[in-house]
């Protein structure tokens, strides 16, 4: 919302902070992911470069993400994405 109350072309000031969120060296370790108001884009990152390794048939363990959302209706945004890959 602030960033809508700003005129076209006015400065802002931000950071970028490196992730300390890595995946395991190997491809068959499984992967608890805990999204607890972190936000998904990390997660999504991981199940889409997981995934992309199985495409390519390489063996990769298990991946499972647990995160909270008060109605699904309204805040499950990748619900379609996320159901996809089972």
């Amino acid at each position: 919302r602030y960033l809508s109350t700003l005129a076209v072309g006015s400065e802002v000031v931000v950071a970028l902070k490196p992730s300390i969120m890595v995946l395991p060296e190997s491809l068959e370790a499984p992967v608890v992911m805990a999204g607890l108001g972190t936000g998904m884009a990390p997660f999504r990152a991981f199940l889409e470069d997981r995934w992309a390794d199985k495409e390519q048939n390489k063996p990769t363990g298990p991946m499972a993400l647990y995160f909270g959302a008060r109605t699904r209706a309204a805040e499950y945004l990748y619900g379609e994405e996320l159901d996809a890959y089972n």
